[in-house]
C-alpha cells in the first residue's frame, strides 16, 4: 500500500490509498468521459426538502455554498444528483452547528480535482457516489472542525486509525444513505458489517451458509478475477431445475448412492478480488 497525500495542499488528517485508488480514479475516473458521470452531473430535479425553502437556498448560494446557473438567475432552479447530494451534506454539516466558512472550506475540499472540461465539479464526490451505489461498501465523508474533510470508504478509515493518519477528531456524514435518499432508493444494501472483505470473502462466507453446499473451489484467472466453483447436493429433481433455471452457468449430475437418487450440480461464476 503506498501512502501518500491525495490533496495539492498540505492538511494535518490523511487516508492511506492503495494502487486501486490511483488505478481508478486518477486513472479512470478523473479523465474519463463517461455517461455515469454526465448523468450525475446533469441538472434536471428540484430539490426538495420541507425544511429548506428557496429563501435558504438564495442564502447559501449568497455564501458561496452554491452557485447557480441559470440564465440571468432567473428561471426554476434544478440541481445534478451530485449537487443534490452535495445539499444533503450542507443540511447536515449545519445541523452539526458548522459555520459557513468552515463549509465552504469543506466545498473546497470536495472541489479539489475540478477541471473545467469536465462535467464534474466535485469529482471525488462523484467517484465515491458511485461506489456507494455500486457495492456494498460505507462511503463516509468525515469533517472536522476547521472544515478539513476526507472522503473514503470505511475500509480506508479503519487504516487510518491503524496508522495514526487521522489525528484529531470529526463528525461522519454517512453517503450511502444520502445517496439512497437522492435516488429515492427503497432498500439501503450496505453492509456496516462485513464491509472490511474482498468480493471473494463475501461470496465464499455466502457460500458457506447454504446448506446445500458441500465444496468451493477457487481458481485465479488473472490478477483481479478467480473462477468460483460450488457444489450443491439437492434433495429433489424439482429443487434441482428450479435452481439450473436460475443460474446461468451450471451442470447437473444425477447419481445413486446406498439405491438412493443423488442430485449435485456444480455452479461456475467469474468473482473479482476487488
Amino acid at each position: 500500500m503506498k501512502f501518500k497525500n491525495k490533496y495539492p495542499f498540505e492538511n494535518r488528517n490523511r487516508i492511506p490509498h492503495s494502487d486501486w485508488w490511483d488505478l481508478n480514479f486518477f486513472g479512470g475516473f478523473l479523465n474519463s468521459k463517461s455517461k455515469l458521470k454526465e448523468q450525475l452531473n446533469e441538472k434536471r430535479i428540484r430539490f426538495s426538502n420541507e425544511n429548506i425553502s428557496s429563501r435558504v437556498i438564495n442564502h447559501w448560494q449568497e455564501r458561496g455554498l452554491i452557485s447557480d446557473d441559470r440564465p440571468n438567475g432567473k428561471g426554476w432552479r434544478k440541481f445534478s444528483i451530485s449537487e443534490i447530494i452535495w445539499l444533503e451534506i450542507i443540511v447536515k454539516l449545519r445541523k452539526f452547528g458548522m459555520d459557513f466558512e468552515k463549509i465552504k472550506k469543506v466545498k473546497g475540499y470536495l472541489e479539489t480535482f475540478y477541471r473545467k472540461e469536465s462535467p464534474s465539479k466535485f469529482p471525488e464526490l462523484d467517484f465515491y457516489i458511485l461506489i456507494a451505489i455500486n457495492s456494498k461498501k460505507p462511503v463516509k465523508l468525515i469533517v472536522f472542525d476547521n472544515g478539513e474533510a476526507l472522503l473514503a470508504n470505511q475500509s480506508e478509515i479503519d487504516m487510518a486509525k491503524q496508522m495514526d493518519t487521522i489525528i484529531d477528531d470529526y463528525i461522519t456524514i454517512d453517503l450511502n444513505k444520502i445517496v439512497m435518499k437522492g435516488l429515492k432508493k427503497e432498500k439501503n444494501e450496505t453492509d456496516y458489517l462485513n464491509y472490511s472483505l474482498s468480493n471473494i470473502e463475501r461470496e465464499v462466507q455466502d457460500a458457506i451458509l447454504i446448506d446445500e453446499v458441500i465444496s468451493i473451489k477457487l481458481k485465479k484467472k488473472n490478477g483481479n478475477e478467480y473462477i468460483m466453483d460450488k457444489e450443491f447436493i439437492i434433495g429433489s429433481a424439482k429443487e434441482m431445475n428450479i435452481l439450473l433455471n436460475r443460474l446461468n452457468n451450471a451442470k447437473s449430475e444425477i447419481s445413486k448412492n446406498r439405491g438412493k437418487l443423488v442430485y449435485k450440480f456444480i455452479e461456475k461464476k467469474i468473482v473479482k478480488k476487488y
